[in-house]
């Protein structure tokens, strides 16, 4: 283990001056000391380089002056040094005695116009002219924006009640029934029941809807059926007519056993007056009449409204 640290020894001899290290940064300027008394003049020496300015420091007291020493031999003019940085102001000296007034030089020329016053106030409004001559009317101009909307005013009272209107159907006419069941043929022929309906005047139209439950039993099932709504006059044993060409559907059948509501509208128009026997009609192609034969029921509907 180390032991105690001994007393410090006696200060030895000191060493030579060693050699002159690199100059170091200026240091801060130190406060201004006293001014001393004025020694004599030597000779100018050459003009250094210029250091770097410090910052100013505090300025000090002002120092008693000195007394004025013997005024030494003027050395030569040395070479004009480079300008020094401009040193702080020194106190302003005593006001010195006016000087004699100079002669008057010769009047300078006319300087630049200054700046412009500042407004005057404004004057009090004069007495009003005469009334001028009418000008032209100017363009119009544009239409401005919309006014807001005005408020909802009140209800008006309720007007008097109008007579009921006509509800357009003239008559109507309904059956029911099983009718006949379909032929083989190229001709319309009633199939369900039929019922009568009059028309009474120009302008009327025949509503028509029908309806009939038909089916087979047959193993090979029914097929080839044409249905549509038809018209005749009653009485006439004509062949029944549909509302126009082509008013049909065709390609209908039914499976085994089985049985199927079939129904169909139409409108009748431009009808002469007179009665007419309406209901659903339709044939087979030849061969398939057989096979419709597990029928039902049907019912007609007819209605005559006012075109």
């Amino acid at each position: 283990p180390q032991g105690p640290k001994g007393d410090t020894g006696d200060v030895g001899p000191q060493g030579p001056i060693g050699l002159t290290g690199a100059t170091g940064p200026q240091g801060v300027a130190g406060l201004n000391g006293a001014d001393g008394a004025v020694g004599p003049q030597g000779p100018k020496g050459d003009t250094g380089d210029v250091g770097p300015q410090g910052p100013d420091g505090p300025q000090g007291p002002i120092g008693l002056t000195g007394a004025t020493g013997p005024q030494g031999v003027a050395g030569l003019n040395g070479a004009d040094g480079a300008v020094g940085p401009q040193g702080p102001i020194g106190l302003t000296g005593a006001t010195g005695p006016q000087g004699v007034a100079g002669l008057n030089g010769a009047d300078g020329a006319v300087g630049p116009q200054g700046p412009a016053g500042p407004a005057g106030a404004t004057g009090a409004t004069g007495p009003q002219g005469p009334i001028g001559l009418i000008g032209l009317t100017g363009a119009t101009g544009a239409t401005g924006p919309q006014g807001p909307t005005g408020a909802t005013g009140a209800t008006g009272a309720t007007g008097a009640q109008g007579t009921p209107g006509n509800s357009g159907v003239i008559t109507t006419a309904f059956a029911s029934g099983a009718g006949n069941n379909p032929a083989d043929g190229t001709a319309f022929a009633y199939i369900g029941p039929t019922t009568t309906i009059a028309i009474t005047g120009s302008n009327q139209a025949l509503l028509v809807m029908a309806q009939k439950a038909l089916g087979t039993t047959s193993a090979t099932a029914a097929s080839n059926l044409r249905l549509s709504v038809c018209q005749r006059v009653n009485g006439s044993g004509a062949t029944p007519a549909t509302a126009s060409s082509g008013d049909d559907i065709t390609g209908l059948s039914v499976s085994k056993n089985d049985r199927s509501v079939f129904s169909l509208s139409a409108v009748f128009t431009g009808l002469a007056t007179g009665t007419y026997e309406v209901g659903l009609c339709g044939y087979t192609a030849t061969g398939n009449a057989t096979n419709w034969n597990n029928n039902g029921v049907g019912r007609v509907t007819a209605f005559v409204a006012q075109q």
